[in-house]
């Protein structure tokens, strides 16, 4: 992905009706998903950028691709 020098920071989404509670986000960076009781995954929507690469590894990680990440200015 391309960050522009304005970017500040990333916008994490997970598309709950996508979510399998598979668990591999978590299991990538603990440190920002968590699955609820539910099973699904959640985080805080709004990512520093320095957490970009992790969060683009978590989504590829995804396997119901229920995780996107967008770079905003």
């Amino acid at each position: 992905m391309t960050v522009s020098k304005d970017a500040q920071y990333a916008v994490v989404t997970v598309d709950s009706s996508l979510c399998q509670g598979h668990g591999e986000c978590e299991r990538v960076t603990p440190d920002v998903f968590s699955l609820s009781d539910e099973l699904t995954a959640q985080c805080a929507p709004r990512q520093p950028l320095s957490l970009l690469d992790v969060l683009e590894h978590a989504c590829s990680a995804c396997p119901a691709g229920a995780i996107s990440v967008e770079v905003r200015p």
